[in-house]
């Protein structure tokens, strides 16, 4: 009788509590610690401090104004990690997206829109289409049929266009030709 009894305790208060939150949230609280929550959400907090600078740089060099690149940042992370991800996976802003937007965008100054904006978001949404349609049809397998050698190239002629794109302020908005003497100097001083 004794043991019977003590078989139909009632489990202790941090157990029920446990086994009511596994029955809310099932599988999305398997592996969650104390310590895994503080690591992530401080790799979060790194990840956006490097992603506003990076944000704000390709609005630039896109042609827009950086509160556009900023919200599109934000929008771009949570989604990602609302909707999928792997871990050591880092969502956000691309060199190659700003340089391809930065094409059909032409540039109003400094930290204005260029005209035809309007067109970036319907853009980006067919483009977010496409990909949704690839990975429905399981197109994404034939990547591993494109050679090593092409997606060498096109990473260096990414790269090289990327880099092409930062040189604008050594150059004369004026004349159109390199700067010369004591400025060009200080500019790559500092």
């Amino acid at each position: 009788l004794t043991r019977r009894h003590s078989k139909n305790r009632q489990k202790p208060i941090k157990a029920r509590a446990k086994s009511t939150a596994v029955k809310m949230f099932g599988k999305f609280t398997e592996g969650l610690s104390t310590e895994y929550v503080i690591r992530e959400v401080l790799l979060g907090i790194t990840i956006c401090f490097a992603q506003i600078p990076e944000s704000v740089a390709f609005a630039f060099m896109a042609n827009i104004k950086p509160p556009i690149a900023l919200h599109a940042a934000w929008i771009v992370g949570f989604i990602c990690s609302a909707f999928g991800g792997r871990p050591g996976m880092v969502n956000g802003a691309t060199g190659a997206f700003a340089a391809i937007v930065g094409t059909f965008i032409p540039p109003a100054g400094t930290g204005n829109n260029g005209e035809g904006v309007e067109l970036l978001f319907p853009s980006v949404m067919l483009a977010g289409l496409l990909m949704v349609l690839v990975s429905v049809t399981k197109l994404s397998r034939f990547i591993t049929l494109l050679p090593s050698p092409v997606m060498l190239g096109f990473c260096n002629g990414l790269a090289i266009v990327i880099g092409l794109s930062q040189l604008h302020p050594f150059e004369d908005h004026e004349t159109h030709h390199w700067k010369e003497g004591p400025e060009m100097m200080w500019m790559l001083i500092i």
